[in-house]
């Protein structure tokens, strides 16, 4: 992100920081404009700051204002990068004639993908809402996609309890084969369950241990009421819900004669 300070603290505003003597308020000390974010709001938009994204903050000028502005914003636990030399603004092609850095907003993914979410800012226009638009739809669809999982884990658990269970012919005890087959990839036990069927009592029992394990893990957000464990970011909340998705294995466990 490169920013002038007055971003960082309407972001704070917003839900990132409770840095202010009055949350959720914000004055702009060049315009006198006032914006009051309710409490609600703050939640929701507090949630994909603090969760679903990390920020860096480039910018010229000496190490010493740079600390200045962290004081003064909030951001302290934020790195702060001093590009006097253009290096880093040059390869985003965000310098201008040499001599100083555009405002924007960049988005990094995984990948080291860049994209821009907004470019230029004057006083009173500090593009905050357009960072918040670009990062709801990401969190509407990892909750949305992780609701599914979760409706289709649980179903997954109901065919798995009517999977009968046999007693054990094998020299081994139960618990040898319990442990033995939990090491096995999760796409490997339903061709496990498929030798025998005392076999396929024993995936069958943990596959269900795997999905309630699993289950725990998501943490999704539906209207300011958080459930289903702790709060995970989009990302998280996404790589939670492909990993559910590979519970699709036990539908093949249930169909065996």
């Amino acid at each position: 992100m490169l920013v002038c300070p007055e971003l960082l603290r309407r972001l704070n505003a917003f839900g990132f920081l409770d840095t202010d003597a009055n949350p959720g308020i914000h004055e702009d000390p060049f315009t006198g404009q006032i914006i009051e974010v309710t409490k609600e709001e703050r939640n929701d938009h507090g949630l994909m700051l603090k969760n679903d994204c990390s920020f860096l903050v480039l910018s010229c000028g000496s190490i010493e204002k740079l600390k200045e502005i962290q004081r003064y914003t909030g951001w302290i636990d934020v790195p702060f990068i001093a590009d006097n030399d253009f290096s880093i603004s040059s390869s985003l092609y965000l310098n201008i004639q040499d001599a100083e850095i555009m405002p924007a907003i960049l988005f990094i993914d995984e990948d080291l993908r860049v994209e821009t979410v907004a470019a230029g800012r004057m006083v009173g226009l500090y593009k905050e809402r357009e960072l918040l638009m670009y990062l709801a739809p990401r969190r509407t669809k990892a909750e949305l996609t992780s609701t599914w999982f979760l409706m289709q884990a649980d179903r997954l658990i109901q065919q798995l309890n009517v999977v009968e269970i046999f007693p054990m012919n094998h020299i081994l005890p139960l618990e040898i084969f319990d442990t033995v087959f939990r090491n096995l990839p999760l796409t490997d036990l339903a061709a496990v369950g498929a030798v025998s069927k005392s076999f396929r009592s024993i995936v069958s029992f943990i596959l269900k241990d795997t999905i309630r394990k699993q289950k725990s893990k998501m943490g999704t957000h539906f209207g300011g009421v958080y459930n289903w464990g702790e709060i995970k970011s989009a990302p998280e909340l996404q790589q939670n819900a492909n990993y559910l998705a590979l519970t699709k294995v036990a539908n093949f466990v249930v169909l065996f004669p």
